[in-house]
């Protein structure tokens, strides 16, 4: 990871590259957009040199949230088409955010305000949703959102997940697995990654507050299009590479971007009261 991020930060300094696509109007906001994806990179650098775990999903997860504002500018859609078998599902060509409000089982004040700092019966999630790399998949759950399928929904927590499962009234058919590969210009479809021979994913499972659709039983081509689960990647669980043994099997579709002490916090039990959509909803294509 080191190498990666010492590439990154000499790819930053080609300004003029980097921002070549952006219109006029919008140069000054991408400036400053570079400005604090160089600073990330940086503190992310420091947390892999003093293995800081922790710290090293927070770093990528803003030096990820850069880069995806620095796209918003300087792309108004996908680069690629999506396949024919796949056109009548919803995708989403740009990216997204949303927020989950969530609350202890039992009511009590199991949270913390991260305002005022003192005890809290609430705590809101903020998930970024990545079109650019996994439309299909971020379009369907972003559809779910706005059709209330996770409204008053339970949550199961395990050491590894925080998994949800939508409404069983309104469950959604399978959607296929999609993985955009480094490297590569569009996703591959029903198709998993051979990560001991060196592919990787653009958005990687290894990283805690990752986020994707259920593993449905005896498939490896086509997940849930209805369950999925925030991933709570352990370090010291992962393989030999550093990466979790399931990377390359799962369409990750986005991340937490805020809220991952919350998500800390959740039990079995704990339900989501209430989701959103904070921006994006115009970049969602429906069939």
């Amino acid at each position: 990871m080191a190498a990666n991020i010492g590439d990154a930060l000499a790819a930053v300094q080609n300004r003029d590259t980097i921002l070549a696509g952006v219109p006029a109007a919008s140069r000054p906001a991408a400036e400053g957009l570079l400005d604090t994806l160089t600073a990330s990179l940086r503190k992310l650098e420091l947390a892999v040199k003093t293995q800081q775990p922790d710290a090293v999903s927070i770093r990528v997860a803003d030096a990820l949230k850069a880069v995806a504002d620095l796209e918003l500018l300087q792309a108004p859609g996908l680069p690629f088409l999506i396949p024919k078998d796949y056109r009548s599902l919803p995708r989403l060509v740009g990216r997204a955010v949303v927020e989950l409000t969530v609350e202890k089982r039992d009511g009590s004040l199991g949270f913390t305000d991260p305002t005022a700092g003192g005890p809290a019966g609430r705590a809101t999630l903020q998930l970024t949703l990545d079109g650019y790399s996994a439309p299909l998949s971020a379009g369907n759950f972003l559809k779910n959102i706005m059709d209330g399928l996770y409204d008053n929904r339970p949550i199961n927590v395990n050491y590894t997940s925080v998994y949800v499962q939508g409404q069983t009234n309104k469950e959604r058919p399978p959607i296929p697995l999609e993985i955009l590969p480094a490297g590569e210009f569009e996703p591959l479809y029903r198709l998993p990654l051979d990560v001991q021979s060196g592919e990787l994913p653009v958005l990687p499972l290894s990283i805690s507050g990752a986020l994707t659709f259920a593993r449905l039983p005896g498939s490896d081509s086509f997940l849930s299009g209805s369950d999925w689960f925030i991933y709570k990647f352990d370090k010291q669980q992962a393989g030999l590479a550093g990466l979790a043994f399931d990377e390359g099997t799962f369409g990750v579709f986005g991340y937490v971007t805020d809220g991952m002490e919350a998500v800390a916090r959740l039990e079995p039990g704990d339900v989501i009261v209430g989701a959103k959509v904070v921006s994006g909803a115009d970049k969602l294509v429906l069939p």
